[in-house]
């Protein structure tokens, strides 16, 4: 049952991001590291607010020692608290995203 849960949350964050993406476009004129987290994480993730997912201000505390952590958390994401949905993983990303991605999130 969690599985089948699980998979339907991800096909869920799946459309959304499609619907985002479709609806106001990804700047192409956006720093790497911006553009990467407006296409696959502002679905979920705001900089100071709970959204479907924590915070980015709480990813920073949870990761500010752990950069390659945070890395592989994205590509391969687990559960960590009951109260967050389970994060759909980017194994897609490649490093230089992943770094420019970090670089931007561990700059707000």
């Amino acid at each position: 049952m969690m599985a089948e849960r699980t998979a339907r949350h991800g096909e869920m964050v799946r459309q959304a991001t499609l619907e985002a993406q479709s609806g106001m476009g990804v700047q192409s004129d956006l720093p790497p590291g911006e553009a990467l987290f407006k296409q696959y994480c502002t679905v979920c993730h705001r900089i100071t607010e709970r959204l479907v997912g924590p915070p980015v201000t709480e990813m920073i505390e949870v990761y500010a020692d752990d950069f390659n952590g945070f890395k592989q958390w994205v590509r391969k994401p687990g559960r960590k608290r009951m109260d967050y949905p389970a994060m759909t993983g980017f194994p897609q990303l490649t490093d230089e995203e992943l770094k420019d991605l970090g670089n931007y999130i561990f700059e707000q």
